[in-house]
């Protein structure tokens, strides 16, 4: 792909075991079991991938190699470490699923599969149905093509404008228009059920969670929950619902940041799932299949075609 000043860009993937994060053994770190782990981003987290002298260079030369370009020729680069440990499933009955990246992966997954089998029902009405996979969620969604820009808005004017719509007939699509917002939630863990508010404890398998938060962490409305609760009635798929404790900090999603920027109705919803955040996250097995199901009868639906 060609940048509009002449610059090649290629994508670079090493399906390979090449670097570690080693953590120091627990027989120099004694304190380890009373304070827990402490770590400096700056000074614990480096990655080790190499023995013996190292620099750039040497990392130039093997991103050419997997591009097949010499390594004078890399101008500049965005790299990053990920597991490669390969997704399984786990538990007496196969239950649970165990992988890096559930979040928020599973979402984006359940969404391209709804689009592709509410295809035909979206041929039929001729709404505008739309999945928007965006970058930089977990670092503020503050770039150029991140929740919190313009990149959104610009692409649905652009296809309002391809089928022949003003800034006042874009503006009038808008407004009567929905967005899920789908993102991984909290299940309740076994061991710290007390950090759930006690009414609400999703549970793994138990179907998509709707989530709530006065302080709008979460962009639900009433009118879009009841929405999301007739879906699931109609498509006889059970549902969940989460609440943060009051006295606990909560999470957020971009769920509010797309309904500030586009004025739409948003419902903030997602699967249950274990360790959030972790290197090896646990979902329900069950689950992605529910998921799929709400999203596609979604946007099947001609009058709520945005997702």
């Amino acid at each position: 792909m060609s940048t509009p000043h002449g610059v090649e860009s290629r994508l670079c993937r090493i399906d390979r075991p090449l670097a570690r994060v080693a953590q120091l053994a627990i027989h120099l770190d004694r304190e380890v079991n009373d304070k827990g782990v402490v770590l400096s981003r700056q000074e614990h987290l480096a990655p080790i991938w190499a023995q013996g002298p190292v620099d750039l260079a040497d990392l130039l030369t093997l991103v050419g190699e997997q591009v097949d370009t010499r390594a004078e020729a890399v101008l500049a680069h965005d790299l990053m470490l990920y597991d490669l440990t390969a997704p399984t499933l786990a538990g007496r009955s196969d239950e649970f699923l165990l992988s890096a990246r559930l979040d928020d992966q599973a979402m984006c997954h359940a969404a391209v599969r709804a689009l592709i089998e509410a295809a035909p029902a979206v041929e039929e009405h001729g709404a505008i149905a739309v999945i928007a996979l965006l970058d930089h969620e977990e670092v503020g969604s503050l770039s150029a093509q991140g929740a919190d820009s313009v990149a959104l808005p610009q692409l649905l004017e652009r296809l309002a404008a391809a089928r022949g719509a003003d800034r006042a007939t874009y503006l009038r699509m808008l407004a009567s228009s929905m967005c899920l917002s789908a993102d991984m939630a909290h299940a309740v863990h076994p061991n710290y059920a007390d950090r759930h508010e006690a009414r609400h404890k999703p549970q793994l398998n138990g179907g998509p969670v709707i989530k709530f938060n006065s302080q709008q962490r979460y962009a639900t409305s009433a009118r879009g929950a009841a929405l999301v609760v007739q879906l699931c009635r109609a498509a006889d798929l059970p549902h969940q619902s989460y609440v943060h404790r009051t006295d606990l900090p909560c999470g957020s999603t971009i769920g509010p940041i797309t309904a500030s920027h586009l004025g739409i109705e948003t419902v903030d919803l997602g699967n249950a799932m274990l360790s959030m955040h972790s290197a090896r996250e646990m979902a329900g097995a069950k689950d992605p299949e529910l998921m799929v199901r709400l999203l596609s009868a979604f946007l099947a639906e001609p009058h709520k075609a945005t997702a």
